[in-house]
């Protein structure tokens, strides 16, 4: 992580690239703790999005603020690790994310979660600069396309009989944390 000294102050100077935030809600027939359940462990992240492999709490972090998560995501068939950092949370009800290594400093992901009479009401938002050269209108409708189709499939498993990470119903590890599990091959 840089430091603040070392942070390029320009852009500032010369009014700076613009800064767009989107965001979506839903709710959801479940309760704000069994959401959390759902949402906080990166080991469920297969569930929740076609490019997760797997999901990993890094060794050596802390649960909560600092806490790194790594996952193993595909895009145009090659695999990525992306690397997760939470930087402010209220557990059960609020998670705030960086991406580590982006050039955006302003990219947050916020997760909220409010009770809500015969559930809980998720929302996701989404920072992030639109770099010169490149259309808002496109680049706002890209992330915002990819923050309703999450708090959809949220809704869609918190609301089904899922598995909540690590153990299957049985008590027994559950196949997807498997190192060997992949979710193409079910």
């Amino acid at each position: 992580m840089r430091k603040w000294f070392q942070r390029d102050y320009h852009p500032l100077l010369d009014g700076g690239p613009e800064i767009v935030e989107v965001s979506a809600s839903v709710e959801i027939r479940a309760s704000r703790k069994d959401v959390w359940s759902l949402i906080k462990p990166a080991e469920n992240g297969p569930l929740l999005s076609p490019h997760i492999v797997r999901g990993f709490h890094v060794p050596g972090t802390p649960d909560g603020v600092g806490e790194i998560q790594g996952f193993i995501t595909v895009h145009d068939g090659r695999e990525h690790l992306v690397g997760i950092e939470l930087v402010a949370e209220v557990p059960g009800q609020l998670a705030v994310t960086r991406v580590l290594g982006s050039l955006d400093d302003a990219s947050r992901s916020t997760y909220a979660l409010s009770d809500i009479p015969g559930g809980c009401r998720f929302e996701q938002r989404e920072r992030f600069t639109v770099p010169p050269g490149v259309a808002r209108a496109a680049l706002e409708r890209h992330h915002q396309e990819l923050i309703d189709v999450l708090v959809q499939r949220v809704r869609q498993v918190a609301e089904s009989s899922w598995t909540p990470y690590p153990a299957a119903p049985d008590g027994r590890p559950d196949a997807r944390f498997s190192p060997d599990f992949h979710p193409a091959r079910r």
